[in-house]
């Protein structure tokens, strides 16, 4: 059974999906199947930066994936932007 867990990163408006994409499966678990944008927010109060939700789907094909290994797999990829990218949660 897959596991959703959705994220809004802030982000500099002039960055491509492309740089945060590569990040991410460069660093994913292999419980990550796939991940995409579902939302794109931008006003006067982020300034240069827009906020990018993005939905991570999650499945292992060995268990049920359970809160503590979505939530693991979810604080790598955090970690990763945050170091490679300088960005983060919103």
């Amino acid at each position: 059974q897959a596991s959703n867990r959705d994220l809004s990163i802030i982000m500099p408006k002039d960055m491509s999906f492309h740089q945060l994409k590569d990040v991410i499966n460069a660093n994913a678990t292999t419980e990550l199947i796939n991940f995409y944008p579902v939302d794109r927010y931008s006003d006067d109060s982020l300034g240069e930066n827009v906020s990018l939700s993005l939905r991570f789907i999650l499945q292992s094909e060995d268990k049920t994936l359970e809160e503590e290994d979505i939530t693991s797999a979810m604080e790598s990829i955090l970690v990763a932007l945050d170091k490679e990218l300088g960005i983060g949660l919103r």
